[in-house]
């Protein structure tokens, strides 16, 4: 040993004229500070490595993934979920209303305890003879006996013209009251509306001077009608009633 130590300034250092315990404080010195820039030196070259994610960051990705599994489930329940049929509108006719209305021969009879009529009798002669049977079958069928428009037809005349008769009963026998030439019109949801293109012959009981009104079909065989002056009316198919 020539006596020099090595200082990690590079310089070099007389140690013959040191003690041995400062000659070991400056090597120990140098070690530290050797170790020092190794670690220096490795912290620089990992320095080029991806930074460790932040907190914003995971929740970033956490957000991002929750929307994506939302969109995947609402598109598959898009995808699974069955398209519901509309339902028909109206009632279920085998054919058009103006066809079932005025097929030949058919006529459409009056029923009296299917109507509004029938509601507002009962009604009133319960009130009146609540306690006396006999007279409130009397009040009953007085209200019945009533009303004119017992029966009626949509058929051609003799000239080929479509005409809307209406009938009233005596007994067994049937009398023509009123009767007027018509057109179809709109027809949509069991509903058809009916115009009267001539002059009447006879009162008109039903709908008065209206130069239109409604027909409604509940089915092939049960009719509805809406007056003004009786309410709700419902007429039941019956063939053959005017031709036995």
């Amino acid at each position: 040993m020539n006596g020099l130590v090595t200082h990690p300034s590079r310089r070099y250092i007389n140690t013959t004229m040191m003690t041995p315990s400062k000659i070991r404080f400056i090597a120990s010195s140098s070690t530290v500070l050797v170790g020092l820039l190794a670690a220096l030196v490795a912290g620089c070259g990992s320095s080029g490595s991806q930074p460790a994610a932040t907190a914003d960051d995971v929740d970033a990705s956490s957000e991002e993934a929750a929307r994506t599994a939302e969109e995947e489930e609402d598109t598959g329940s898009d995808e699974s979920a069955p398209e519901e049929p509309a339902e028909p509108e109206g009632p279920n006719l085998s054919r058009p209303v103006a066809d079932i209305i005025s097929e030949p021969d058919n006529a459409w009879v009056y029923n009296f305890q299917g109507s509004e009529p029938y509601d507002k009798a009962q009604e009133k002669c319960d009130e009146r003879f609540k306690d006396k049977p006999q007279e409130r079958a009397r009040c009953m069928s007085s209200a019945r006996s009533s009303f004119v428009a017992d029966a009626m037809e949509f058929k051609k005349n003799a000239s080929g013209q479509l005409v809307w008769v209406v009938y009233r009963t005596q007994g067994s026998r049937l009398h023509q009251v009123y009767s007027v030439p018509v057109a179809f019109g709109e027809e949509a949801a069991g509903v058809l509306k009916v115009q009267k293109t001539g002059n009447g012959k006879g009162t008109p009981p039903l709908f008065g001077s209206a130069r239109e009104f409604e027909v409604k079909l509940l089915s092939n065989y049960v009719m509805e009608l809406q007056d003004p002056r009786h309410g709700r009316l419902t007429y039941d198919a019956r063939i053959g009633f005017v031709s036995r």
